[in-house]
């Protein structure tokens, strides 16, 4: 056989497959041959970063691009912080390309590295966020003039904004001559340079948080709410170190805050009222109170009496219209009347801090509450006291024992329960003293359609009551 035919047959080979490859590559779909439902398909798996650098491929998928980006109408900035680090210098062509979709925008512990000067910043939020409504800001620095001027324009049409500063004072208060629509303001970090004049032009809120401004006392919160007597929800705490040590100038007049919520705000809903008072049961008169969080603590012992007296009657003054939904008491070893509680039928979630150690004998008052799906209470007697809870509180969901000892033996009583009770919705366990040995107890896993459980790994643990360890030792 000659070289040329023992050469034929493996030519026929290779020109056969090379127009075999030749035709699939005919066939082949390139990318921009999708339609646009698929395009779009595909660009939903792309962050803002990946986006931006498709962008000029060509202008169909630069339009494609530009309906995908509909989807950023929430932008939470801290989620992307280790992108930012390598993207300083194109942060305001993110905002840019990002803008005109947002509604709610979070900028909420970026370093402030990332933007040397912030009035450019703001003036990127203001030209291309023409929809935003919802703002979150945080910085560790105050605002110059420059920087107010460009944040006036963005307070104007914002619905909520969230400060959180502590540096942040008064001379911000000129941003708030321009609002038009401002219905919600929080301001969420303690504060010792803002006073009084900060909140005189702010007027007409659906919802007021003021979180320890050192320099308001119960007049200025009085003032303020003068001008704010359509509030819906108000929350307001005082600075806790001077709480706690009495200081006068925060507890003088606190009874008269008190008179003017109930006489004026009637249409509060929602109220968190941090502040000691001798007249806090006068709160439970507001007519459509619906969510109340209540804290009484002072670290003088001799309050004790009258903060449980107050507490009680305020929970007699609830019980009396019965229309609470959700309770959150914070006391000082207050002796709360736990009967009272067992009246308020209409709650949904309720929450004991700072109050006496329940047993069961209390447990079984708040049988009545059939509507409760989370309930909250610490340092329970006997961790086990809660099953008497279970079958009759149908709804229940979620369930936090605070500084309650758990073992084992709880979960081999609490899953048959569970177990038997298949109608009532899985379970959601919040501990915090629960022993080490325990958290890879394989009930958490076997269960997990009835039970979940959550715990804090900073926390203490419970002692194990058939181990001779003591968990005070140097290995817990």
């Amino acid at each position: 056989m000659s070289e040329n035919d023992k050469r034929k047959p493996s030519s026929r080979i290779t020109r056969s497959m090379t127009k075999k490859l030749k035709l699939a590559e005919l066939n082949m779909t390139k990318l921009m041959d999708l339609d646009d439902d698929c395009l779009l398909h595909l660009l939903r798996f792309f962050d803002i970063f990946e986006l931006i650098q498709l962008r000029g491929i060509c202008c169909r998928l630069d339009n494609l691009i530009l309906q995908s980006r509909k989807r950023f109408g929430i932008i939470y900035l801290y989620y992307y912080y280790n992108q930012l680090r390598f993207w300083k210098e194109k942060i305001l062509e993110i905002l840019e390309f990002v803008g005109p979709q947002v509604k709610i925008l979070d900028f909420d512990w970026i370093p402030s590295d990332h933007i040397e000067d912030k009035s450019i910043f703001f003036y990127c939020i203001a030209k291309h966020f023409t929809i935003l409504e919802n703002f979150k800001y945080f910085s560790k620095t105050n605002m110059d003039d420059k920087t107010i001027q460009k944040f006036a324009p963005i307070v104007k049409r914002l619905k909520s904004l969230t400060i959180i500063s502590h540096q942040i004072d008064d001379n911000l208060s000129d941003c708030f001559l321009m609002s038009e629509s401002l219905e919600e303001l929080k301001f969420e970090s303690w504060n010792r340079k803002i006073t009084k004049k900060f909140f005189e032009n702010i007027s007409n809120l659906k919802s007021l948080t003021i979180n320890e401004c050192w320099n308001l006392t119960s007049d200025c919160y009085v003032e303020i709410l003068k001008n704010n007597l359509k509030l819906k929800k108000l929350k307001i705490k005082v600075n806790s170190v001077d709480y706690y040590n009495y200081h006068p100038i925060l507890l003088k007049g606190s009874h008269n805050l008190v008179n003017f919520i109930v006489n004026n705000l009637c249409e509060i809903k929602n109220l968190s009222f941090d502040v000691l008072s001798s007249n806090v049961s006068l709160l439970g008169d507001l007519p459509n109170l619906k969510i109340l969080e209540i804290h009484q603590r002072s670290r003088n012992e001799s309050d004790e009496p009258w903060i449980s007296r107050e507490l009680n009657n305020l929970l007699e003054k609830l019980t009396e219209k019965n229309i609470i939904e959700e309770l959150y008491i914070t006391g000082f070893n207050s002796q709360i009347n736990v009967d009272l509680i067992g009246k308020l039928t209409s709650l949904n979630k309720l929450s004991l801090y700072g109050t006496q150690s329940l047993g069961e004998s209390d447990l079984i008052k708040l049988q009545t509450l059939e509507e409760l799906e989370m309930l909250a209470i610490e340092n329970l007697k006997k961790s086990t006291s809660v099953f008497c809870l279970l079958e009759p509180l149908k709804n229940l969901e979620k369930l936090d024992l605070q500084d309650t000892n758990v073992t084992v033996d709880f979960f081999k009583e609490l899953i048959p329960i569970l177990n038997r009770l298949r109608n009532r919705p899985k379970l959601n366990l919040q501990v915090n003293r629960i022993h080490r040995e325990y958290r890879a107890y394989q009930v958490f896993k076997d269960y997990k359609n009835i039970l979940h459980v959550d715990y804090n790994d900073d926390d203490t643990f419970a002692s194990d009551p058939d181990s001779d360890e003591n968990t005070d030792s140097d290995d817990y």
